[in-house]
């Protein structure tokens, strides 16, 4: 039997079911073709889908590659039949791999059915919806947080009723501009629908929660200083800087030291909310993460040690260093480890030596790598020095990055892609071809790892996934590794210089970590 659109929508629940959706087929992703083939949604995919059109907000916080696109993409097409214009926003690199992968998954959509991105530059834009004006505006519109946060309001006056928010991270904070644009497309008395979707809801720390929590259900606390009140331990210590005159002074600062009651922050998220572990729904090949301790050029080192032991000296002794100063200096210390030319010394940086090397091991001709890092110089640099490789380079929000997506995947001469965390570490879809991954450098949030790690390691994988980190001995790459391994989410900003200094100079533990996945 060939399932279809309506078969979804029936196992889910949900009527009234649209007349077209038994012409709908089902389609799925199939690794030993590598094609697209007739399939049925997994069982947690149905139960989140009836959790989607039950409910006027609701989330999935399902973990990477669980299939949460599916669920969002028969929620969007549901509510348009229905007659609620729908607006999906997700990062720009994700709008064409969303729209594209909607046309496959469901094949056969009535032709009536408008599905259009909303992009491109203020004219392009502008022309755009002259033409939506005179010809109607589409009933599913896909975008990124930037336009609709510019153009919340716009789309109101439209008819749209149903927001669908993708990787979601952005929504964690309510102190933002793009969270208030939710609420007020939401309106005052929350008429319209939500959708969140986001894999790592706890993506640095649990006050990240609050966030969801208000918009899924704002009834839950009375604002963040009930949340705070019920869930956060806080400490008032004094902390001491520098003012512009270079004269020391101290003022007070709230230091989160712990949470409690977890056990109800929890239920409060999930009141309206899911989430399903990967190893739950679906088996995977093997993932190994393998730590590579890698040995800094003994200049380099010299260099990296003096700038953090002068910069330290400006706090007296057992003083406390505050969260900008701390958060500058982490900042600092993890450019200066791949760059020993910012300490006007000619050696090359050890970390990209050792990533060229593994290059040359894993075979490129035949095998695809993806590879992360986090600055920016540290892209621009392996980009220009593995040309040889053809490299498809993913970095901040230009609209280019999309390009370079489908470069890496379909071109047979780009052989690597180099992707900063934050521009490329969420939604994509990389695992064809390719079973390695170099992180070139650490990064101090497990979230951002994992969801790095989860663009190869995802359903359609043939292989098992090998990630190779490559931790400098003797700096603060060390304790970003083990935050990682620990799965840390809790990373203090405001801490004593010993601490800081054991942090910048940290230590291999003695029994090494082989892998996050457990």
């Amino acid at each position: 039997m060939i399932y279809s659109l309506r078969n979804y929508y029936e196992e889910a629940g949900i009527s009234p079911v649209p007349e077209w959706a038994g012409d709908v087929t089902l389609q799925f992703y199939d690794k030993d073709t590598g094609g697209m083939s007739p399939g049925r949604p997994r069982w947690h995919q149905v139960t989140g889908l009836s959790l989607l059109l039950k409910n006027t907000r609701s989330a999935l916080f399902d973990d990477m590659g669980s299939g949460k696109t599916l669920q969002m993409q028969a929620a969007a097409l549901w509510y348009a039949d229905a007659g609620n214009k729908v607006i999906c926003v997700m990062p720009p690199i994700l709008i064409q791999q969303f729209i594209e992968s909607l046309h496959e998954t469901f094949l056969g959509l009535p032709k009536w059915l408008k599905i259009e991105a909303y992009r491109g530059t203020v004219a392009q834009r502008n022309k755009l919806l002259a033409r939506w004006e005179k010809s109607g505006f589409p009933h599913i519109v896909v975008a990124t947080y930037e336009m609709f946060r510019k153009e919340a309001c716009s789309f109101n006056s439209k008819g749209y009723e149903v927001l669908i928010a993708d990787e979601c991270k952005l929504l964690s904070n309510p102190n933002t501009d793009t969270f208030l644009a939710v609420q007020t497309f939401l309106g005052e008395y929350g008429e319209r629908a939500l959708i969140l979707a986001n894999g790592t809801p706890a993506y640095n720390q649990l006050v990240d929660l609050y966030g969801y929590i208000e918009l899924l259900t704002p009834w839950a606390y009375r604002g963040i200083y009930d949340f705070y009140m019920q869930h956060v331990d806080v400490e008032q210590i004094s902390v001491s800087y520098q003012d512009r005159n270079g004269e020391t002074r101290s003022r007070s600062v709230d230091k989160i030291v712990g949470y409690r009651d977890k056990e109800k922050l929890f239920k409060n998220l999930y009141a309206q909310a899911r989430r399903v572990e990967t190893d739950e729904v679906q088996e995977l090949p093997d993932l190994n993460i393998v730590p590579l301790s890698v040995e800094m050029h003994e200049k380099h080192a010299a260099a990296y040690k003096q700038f953090v032991d002068e910069r330290l000296l400006v706090f007296s002794d057992n003083s406390i260093v505050d969260g900008t100063n701390a958060s500058a200096l982490r900042q600092r210390c993890g450019k200066l480890i791949n760059s020993p030319e910012d300490f006007q010394l000619k050696c090359e940086a050890s970390n990209i030596l050792m990533a060229e090397q593994l290059m040359e091991s894993i075979d490129v001709a035949n095998n695809k790598v993806v590879v992360f890092a986090y600055y920016r110089k540290t892209v621009e640099k392996l980009a220009e020095r593995w040309q040889k490789w053809k490299p498809a380079v993913i970095y901040g929000g230009g609209n280019n990055n999309e390009g370079e997506k489908n470069r890496f995947l379909n071109s047979p001469d780009c052989r690597v892609a180099i992707i900063n965390y934050e521009s490329g570490g969420v939604g994509l879809n990389l695992q064809k071809d390719c079973h390695n991954i170099i992180c070139v450098e650490t990064i101090g949030v497990p979230g951002a790892f994992m969801q790095a790690v989860k663009r190869v390691h995802r359903q359609g994988q043939k292989h098992h996934v090998t990630v190779y980190v490559l931790v400098a001995k003797g700096t603060l790459a060390v304790t970003q590794y083990r935050n990682m391994a620990d799965k840390k989410d809790e990373i203090d900003q405001v801490v004593s210089k010993d601490k800081l200094r054991e942090e910048l100079f940290g230590e291999l533990p003695r029994k090494a970590v082989d892998t996050l996945a457990a």
